[in-house]
């Protein structure tokens, strides 16, 4: 073998190996923070169909007392209200929003030479008071169990991006739930992007629904069902409803579809679907007659490929984005959505030179769904 091939090959094997290095530990990382969390929610439900993975057959205690019974050293903090900030600040920038729970700061003392914090950890209607200490230097999280995290580390809890082949025209699908507030959030940053590529690329709508599971399974309430109980959708009927509305718009009038989307993404709420869908189609101009119609006679196979599709590219969660069957995890932003897809053209059209707004989102980055 010729210097030349050993010295190629001898990189590969280095960057394969730093690579695979890169994704063990963000893998445990992400394994750390699923049990961090555990341990202070107990009883609350995160996500949807998260929980039991989660959360340990033995609920986690209380840290006790007597774990911190010899006080520590007097020294200098930097305040209970500060270290309590901080703290929930980590939670809820790291793992808490990814997962549609929020953290508030409740109470914040100083313990035996530790801050004790309390805060509730908070997901729809429903709540949970958890604890946790935080060192007097405010740079280490202790939570049951007696395991620390370091605050001031910033943790990369993305999975790595896979490269994104290239072809003359990508295939582009986004998967949300339709009261998803990210897959919203992802709706709202791609409209510009679909708006611009219209005569390039197609940005195809998909729907993360779930087929098989309403009799005792992910969707136990019988009103998240429709076509016979065979498919529900994580946020209930009216979602899993609107869902098929969607569909037929795209169907039968897909040029306006973004119009419609829009308009509901921005004026309808999980309660005033029902009635609020006609004024997106009045605003839209798309035909509500056959729409209504299409609800109620197409559903079902509708749905059907829908189910399908989330099953063959193991779609769990809203918002998934595939271009040319990768999924993409970059930002949510219409410059960085319109950056993923014209990296897939084996020939960026010239709409690719247009920028678009590279503004932070407004919702915190995460997801609905496993």
């Amino acid at each position: 073998m010729s210097d030349e091939k050993q010295h190629i090959e001898r990189e590969a094997h280095e960057h394969h190996a730093q690579h695979a290095s890169q994704e063990h530990a963000s893998a445990k990382q992400r394994e750390l923070l699923a049990y961090v969390v555990a341990a202070l929610v107990g009883g609350l439900a995160i996500g949807f169909g998260v929980h039991a993975l989660l959360v340990p057959a033995t609920q986690p205690q209380q840290l006790p007392a007597q774990y911190f019974a010899t006080p520590l050293p007097l020294q200098s903090g930097i305040g209970a209200q500060a270290a309590g900030n901080k703290a929930v600040a980590y939670l809820n920038e790291n793992w808490l929003a990814a997962q549609g729970v929020s953290a508030t700061l409740k109470n914040a003392t100083e313990k035996n030479g530790l801050y004790l914090v309390s805060f509730e950890l908070k997901q729809g209607t429903r709540a949970h008071q958890a604890q946790a200490y935080v060192s007097l230097d405010g740079k280490l999280l202790i939570i049951p169990y007696g395991n620390a995290l370091n605050l001031d580390e910033k943790l990369d809890l993305a999975p790595a991006q896979q490269e994104i082949p290239k072809n003359n025209r990508p295939d582009v699908k986004l998967f949300v739930m339709s009261f998803c507030p990210y897959g919203k959030q992802a709706e709202q940053a791609m409209s510009p992007v679909a708006r611009l590529l219209e005569g390039v690329v197609e940005i195809q709508p998909h729907f993360v629904v779930y087929g098989d599971y309403c009799a005792g399974g992910r969707c136990k309430e019988a009103d998240y069902c429709i076509a016979n109980g065979t498919y529900c959708s994580m946020h209930g009927l009216n979602e899993l409803r609107e869902d098929v509305r969607q569909l037929c718009v795209w169907k039968y009038d897909k040029k306006k579809w973004w119009d419609y989307v829009d308009y509901v993404n921005a004026n309808c709420s999980l309660e005033n679907i029902e009635t609020c869908w006609l004024n997106a189609s009045q605003q839209a101009g798309v035909n509500a007659t056959l729409v209504s119609e299409c609800l109620d006679n197409e559903a079902e196979a509708l749905l059907a490929p829908e189910a399908a599709l989330n099953e063959r590219h193991g779609v769990q969660g809203s918002p998934t984005l595939l271009i040319n069957g990768v999924q993409f995890n970059g930002g949510r932003t219409p410059e960085s959505f319109k950056n993923a897809v014209c990296s897939a053209f084996n020939t960026p059209p010239a709409e690719c030179s247009q920028e678009l707004s590279s503004a932070a989102a407004s919702t915190p980055t995460g997801g609905c769904g496993t």
